[in-house]
């Protein structure tokens, strides 16, 4: 998720994801920390209140958080109600075993 801004950059740090201790971080490492997990989680929430919105505005949707950093991203996120980290790659494999030729 933050490898970009270390590859294409010269002087900011390669950063580790884990809960930031604040959202104003005191260090360019704080910073970038907290702009990656708190700037997620509102792209997530915005977008998931617009769906709900736009297209289910009188249901109740279950929301599974998938993928790599779905934990430490859903964490914060009373609308998520499970997190299924390889629902993908489970998903994925269960239509490959009903392709499969006898």
């Amino acid at each position: 998720m933050t490898n970009f801004l270390y590859d294409r950059t010269a002087l900011l740090p390669r950063i580790s994801l884990r809960e930031p201790r604040r959202a104003v971080g005191k260090s360019t490492y704080e910073a970038m920390l907290a702009g990656a997990i708190f700037g997620y989680r509102g792209l997530v929430r915005e977008i998931l209140g617009r769906i709900v919105g736009e297209q289910f505005p009188k249901t109740r949707l279950h929301v599974v958080a998938t993928g790599g950093y779905a934990k430490l991203i859903a964490r914060q996120l009373p609308e998520v109600e499970a997190v299924h980290e390889n629902l993908t790659l489970e998903g994925l494999r269960l239509v490959g075993c009903m392709n499969e030729r006898p």
